[in-house]
């Protein structure tokens, strides 16, 4: 399976919104305000800097403009990195919340269904 990068966006922003229902974090709530793709039409970020931050991001991982479903966790973990380092929020408690065997099941159901029909 592989996906656009746009594509691997959305299930991140999704599975991180996911993650924002149980915990209410303010910095991840404040990141997904940053991230929401669901503002303008073309499905980018209300920020364009994190187009930037995550093509760069995702090109690290792997450069063509497609991700595999492992790829695009590194580019999360790496995109989560990056924000750690500039805005100072816990990316290791995110990492790990999304890696238990409920959000990950959810992760693998969003990377599908992006897959498939390029949304969510």
């Amino acid at each position: 399976m592989t996906l656009t990068y746009k594509q691997a966006l959305l299930a991140a922003f999704t599975i991180l919104d996911d993650l924002y229902d149980q915990t209410k974090s303010e910095s991840l709530g404040s990141l997904l305000g940053d991230m929401n793709p669901f503002i303008f039409a073309d499905r980018t970020p209300a920020d364009p800097a994190i187009w930037s931050e995550w093509v760069v991001c995702a090109e690290t991982v792997q450069s063509g403009g497609f991700l595999t479903a492992n790829n695009v966790f590194q580019t999360l973990s790496s995109f989560l990195r990056n924000h750690e380092q500039q805005y100072g929020y816990a990316k290791n408690t995110i990492l790990e919340s999304i890696q238990i065997s409920s959000y990950q099941k959810r992760w693998n159901q969003l990377l599908e269904k992006a897959s498939q029909n390029g949304a969510l």
